[in-house]
């Protein structure tokens, strides 16, 4: 019986440790109401897209894997190099249990050309927690004119 008991015990701490990769993994994820998808991801039959017009309006449509959550922050960035001067602007909505939503900057860059990323955040006692970026790393160059929705490779989600 003694056997038995400490088998038991075993297989359960060998579940419970087999379980913390996954755990690990969601938490760092985050939530679904965090993750801004591209086309194709999750079923998305949109993704996110972007947009420059020729009214030198940017502006994103950020497609999340669930309804927006209330207390979190979602961004849209722009980024430019005038004269050898950085330029950065943003503009953020809080969600609202919409699962699109539209973010929009009016800007016309001397050259035609602006770089574009995105995140969901939220603030915590540490200050703010970014959950997602899109793309995950550096931005997405825009000429006016021009819009973006790819699937795949450096990509808007």
């Amino acid at each position: 019986m003694h056997r038995k008991g400490i088998g038991i015990i075993l297989a359960l701490a060998l579940l419970a440790i087999s379980a913390i990769p996954a755990a690990a993994g969601a938490r760092d994820g985050g939530p679904s109401c965090g993750d801004i998808l591209a086309l194709g991801d999750k079923g998305s039959s949109l993704g996110t897209r972007v947009t420059y017009d020729a009214s030198g309006v940017i502006g994103t449509q950020l497609e999340l894997d669930a309804p927006s959550c209330e207390k979190y922050t979602y961004t849209f960035y722009v980024l430019d190099e005038v004269g050898g001067t950085s330029i950065e602007l943003s503009t953020s909505r809080l969600g609202n249990g919409a699962d699109h939503l539209a973010l929009n900057i009016a800007y016309d860059s001397p050259d035609n050309t602006v770089c574009v990323y995105a995140t969901s955040s939220f603030i915590n006692k540490s200050g703010e927690k970014v959950l997602d970026r899109a793309p995950d790393s550096g931005c997405v160059t825009l000429v006016e004119g021009q819009s973006f929705a790819p699937a795949g490779g450096n990509r808007m989600g």
